[in-house]
């Protein structure tokens, strides 16, 4: 049985310095856009704001927008359509910009940085595990 992964909203305080350790000092401001362009990509629902930052005890995160409450979307690659809640929202946006750069970060022969967005991506699939929308989040991905 795995150890619950906790969710803890991260402080205002703290906000500049949380993108730069989810995507990497590198990757961070690349990162940051493709997270904002996938939610627009995802759902005509999103108009831009505000977003939370969320750490993860297992060393990850993510970000979600503050609102509205529930976004539909689809996803084109792969023929999902549905209904996600606003942080279920924002983790499908943070997978997709993890996973893109970390390809960059390959790319690119950004060794430590790859080696870090990989990690924090499948520290947040830990976490989803256990979210309420795992099944809708997983099939999102897929």
């Amino acid at each position: 049985m795995k150890k619950e992964i906790t969710a803890t909203p991260v402080p205002e305080h703290e906000r500049p310095k949380f993108m730069p350790h989810l995507y990497t000092a590198r990757c961070f401001i690349l990162s940051e856009q493709t997270m904002f362009r996938t939610a627009r990509k995802l759902s005509k629902q999103y108009a831009g704001g505000h977003w939370e930052f969320v750490r993860l005890s297992n060393g990850s995160g993510y970000a979600y927008p503050d609102s509205p409450e529930k976004f539909d979307i689809r996803v084109s690659g792969n023929g999902f359509e549905g209904t996600l809640g606003k942080e279920a929202f924002g983790i499908v946006c943070t997978l997709f910009a993890l996973s893109g750069s970390c390809a960059y970060a390959f790319m690119k022969e950004l060794q430590a940085a790859n080696e870090t967005l990989h990690d924090h991506y499948h520290q947040l699939l830990d976490y989803v595990q256990q979210h309420p929308e795992a099944k809708l989040i997983f099939r999102a991905i897929d």
